[in-house]
């Protein structure tokens, strides 16, 4: 069973739909009235492609505690979570259920809040800590850049 990024409820059958160019799994009464659906759930198999998703996502699963390391993070960089949610082009309330770790990132979510954050989220890399040494001559983004 996966979970509709717009309201959160469980479902097996997941639309995938497009609104203001950002790309969203969404329960069946979240897509009714959007114009942009992208892909429809096949009816016959629709649990079979559910379950082949949670299978592919199983390979990269997110450490213990993925929720209070992107937290920190953020708050180490004095990131609001709604400026986050705009750098990335996700739904603030999406970034906040994960950050409370009632839903796991996607695995492109997941490579996007690294990216953005400088840290790692999968369990199976051996990594301590929970922020990658900044690199000689790094420095953190500021707001005027992600405009």
């Amino acid at each position: 069973m996966q979970e509709c990024e717009l309201c959160g409820r469980g479902t097996d059958e997941i639309y995938m739909i497009s609104i203001e160019g950002a790309q969203l799994r969404v329960c069946p009464s979240c897509a009714k009235g959007k114009g942009g659906i992208l892909e429809r759930p096949a009816r016959q198999h629709s649990v079979q492609s559910v379950r082949r998703v949670v299978n592919e996502e199983e390979n990269e699963q997110v450490r213990e505690g993925f929720g209070t390391a992107i937290r920190t993070r953020r708050e180490e960089m004095k990131l609001p979570l709604k400026v986050l949610a705009e750098m990335l082009n996700e739904k603030e309330s999406l970034l906040l259920r994960i950050e409370q770790e009632k839903t796991q990132p996607t695995t492109a979510l997941r490579k996007k809040l690294e990216r953005a954050l400088g840290i790692t989220l999968l369990s199976n890399e051996e990594q301590n800590t929970s922020t990658r040494a900044p690199k000689q001559g790094s420095r953190e983004p500021t707001l005027g850049e992600f405009a």
